[in-house]
């Protein structure tokens, strides 16, 4: 059910062919995801006041990673009745597993650093719905406007980094215990990312 017209796809796909990402505003409803903010917040103060929350992560960055529950339904539905999901099948054009997550920044939280959620082995796409404003004051990124996120790579730097690398005996060390606390029977293999076994 695409809410989109042929013109505005078109659209879409060239400025996503640009610039790797597009900007669709006020597709889900301010006052309920107003609402869902003050459940997050009102949720993340109770666990805190309880003492079940450690005393790292979202409580230092500001930045909460949690699954939004039922509650948050209508914002998945609002993006399935404006076209949104119709559009990333569109653009991503690849079979994918649709995962459900929120990342919420509190006020006053840092600047997100560049990252990458989902195992990173696999190609995805994120739709994310901002429940809170955000701006580089308050827990956003730039987004370069050329690709690799804006960084230009020192080549001479990277070559003499990876000569390093070549001299360090790989194999010599052995974190295989430790992995092990993670995944059964883990064994070390060069060839293959840790955690995909």
């Amino acid at each position: 059910m695409n809410a989109y017209s042929k013109s505005d796809l078109e659209t879409f796909r060239q400025t996503y062919a640009d610039q790797g990402y597009l900007v669709l505003r006020d597709v889900v409803s301010r006052d309920e995801l107003a609402k869902l903010k003050t459940q997050i917040f009102d949720a993340f103060e109770d666990s805190k006041r309880s003492g079940q929350l450690f005393s790292g992560g979202g409580n230092i960055s500001g930045h909460l990673n949690c699954f939004p529950g039922s509650e948050s339904r209508f914002a998945f539905e609002a993006l399935n009745e404006r076209g949104v999901i119709d559009l990333v099948k569109d653009l991503y054009r690849k079979p994918m597993d649709l995962r459900v997550s929120c990342n919420l920044n509190l006020p006053g939280s840092v600047a997100q650093h560049y990252h990458q959620d989902g195992v990173f082995a696999e190609d995805f796409m994120i739709v994310n719905v901002a429940v809170v404003d955000t701006d580089l004051v308050n827990g956003a990124i730039d987004v370069p406007q050329r690709p690799g996120l804006g960084v230009e790579l020192d080549m001479r730097r990277i070559e003499e980094a990876h000569r390093l690398y070549q001299t360090l005996g790989r194999g010599s060390r052995d974190d295989s215990i430790a992995m092990q606390f993670l995944v059964d029977g883990w064994t070390f293999d060069h060839r293959r990312p840790c955690l995909v076994r």
